[in-house]
């Protein structure tokens, strides 16, 4: 069901579930955005390096670029920009993302190549780009992105899971509430003995 059938209402009116050409659209950005410069030497010789690691500490890496406030929007070159699109379409740092649609990415892909020839496409910049914390979500003329008003719903909701605590809507200061045990405190460390660590 359509939260907002016409199509007339805000933004976040839109469905974030079904959003109609979310990919052939996030793509248009990366058609906006300067191609890759050329690899420097030393991010080269990083790529190497990194490429010749196991795949598991390859993987512990990369989580580390996951951040709530989004990635700098300045790009460093030292992962090659393959990486950043598989990055993109895993999910890996953009889990809201999840139901981009890998055959539209290849077709843009190859239409790329034909167009562009050896020259990348900005993945690293588009994934930093669409890391930032949430568009400037209320002024969707300023933002730096051109995204679906039903992604950018998705965006809202996600932060705003992201961003709940147990107990956000019971208030356990209410003795008329029923007592509920929290087992963990607001930044997800335990406090119940039951899930402390025993020595």
């Amino acid at each position: 069901m359509d939260i907002d059938p016409t199509g007339k209402g805000e933004w976040w009116e839109t469905n974030p579930l079904v959003i109609p050409k979310l990919t052939s659209t996030i793509l248009d950005n990366l058609q906006s955005l300067p191609p890759a410069p050329p690899a420097a030497p030393q991010a080269i010789t990083f790529h190497r390096a990194f490429l010749a690691l196991p795949s598991e500490l390859q993987a512990l890496i990369r989580s580390y670029l996951k951040s709530q406030n989004g990635l700098p929007s300045r790009c460093n070159g030292l992962l090659p920009q393959w990486m950043w699109r598989e990055m993109l379409l895993g999910g890996e740092i953009l889990p809201f993302l999840y139901d981009l649609d890998v055959t539209v990415v290849e077709a843009f892909y190859r239409q790329w190549e034909r167009d562009n020839g050896d020259q990348e496409p900005n993945w690293e910049l588009l994934v930093r780009r669409l890391s930032q914390v949430a568009w400037r979500m209320w002024d969707t003329d300023g933002s730096t992105v051109k995204i679906p008003n039903g992604l950018r719903n998705r965006r809202r909701i996600w932060k705003l899971v992201e961003e709940m605590y147990v107990n956000d809507l019971i208030d356990t200061r209410n003795m008329d509430a029923p007592w509920i045990p929290e087992y963990w405190d607001r930044r997800g460390r335990p406090i119940h003995p039951n899930t402390s660590r025993k020595s």
